[in-house]
């Protein structure tokens, strides 16, 4: 298969961010190490979203254009959460909600497009995965708003914002990576069902950190 420059430019930002991801999962929080490794994490992950929507969108695959606008909505969102200081907003936090409702809309005029075309499709897919897109973009984008008139957050819901937004961000990669690109791994690896296996513990790491940081004392004081 000829992969051309941006495409390998996009797997490698996509690796990269699989990586530091999982290492920013596993490193103690609050640490420069973990500062460190989120960064790269922000970075290769907005640099793979942002290519991967250029990508899709040349080759008319508007769900992938979905999911890459998505995933830089999540990480953006992220990043800002601990970026600003505790109680505080501005124009970046009115921006991305305003990003977050442009996806929303874009979700449901795709999903709009399947279900009036003669097939039911757009570009290969039916209405239902773009609504779901939409509609989840549109849920942040609402989370956006709540935490504005607020005036901004600060301890736990601070730390559960950047962690859930983050994590998802993570789990997208890894969907794309091990079960939407299955024709890259051998027979026997998709016979064995092992592709399965990086999204499960994604996920359930994600639980467990939701979990523990919205039911641990240790992280009602703990600033970041």
């Amino acid at each position: 298969m000829a992969y051309s420059g941006l495409l390998i430019f996009h797997i490698l930002m996509g690796t990269t961010g699989l990586f530091s991801g999982i290492g920013a999962m596993i490193i103690k929080k609050g640490t420069k190490h973990h500062y460190t490794v989120g960064n790269v994490f922000f970075v290769s992950m907005l640099l793979m979203a942002s290519s991967g929507v250029y990508i899709a969108a040349s080759r008319s695959i508007s769900l992938s254009v979905m999911g890459g606008l998505f995933t830089f909505y999540l990480v953006a969102s992220s990043w800002m959460t601990v970026w600003r200081k505790k109680k505080e907003i501005g124009f970046p936090e009115m921006a991305i909600t305003l990003f977050a409702f442009g996806i929303g809309l874009l979700g449901y005029s795709f999903g709009l497009e399947a279900n009036a075309s003669t097939t039911g499709l757009k570009d290969g897919e039916a209405a239902a995965p773009y609504f779901v897109f939409g509609t989840f973009a549109i849920l942040g984008g609402i989370s956006d708003i709540r935490m504005m008139i607020k005036g901004g957050y600060s301890g736990t819901q601070r730390l559960v914002r950047h962690l859930w937004r983050m994590c998802i961000a993570l789990l997208i990669t890894a969907i794309s990576i091990f079960l939407g690109n299955t024709q890259v791994f051998s027979e026997e690896i998709r016979q064995s069902q092992v592709l399965f296996l990086p999204v499960i513990l994604i996920l359930a790491s994600t639980l467990y950190w939701l979990f523990r940081v919205k039911l641990s004392k240790r992280f009602k004081w703990k600033a970041i």
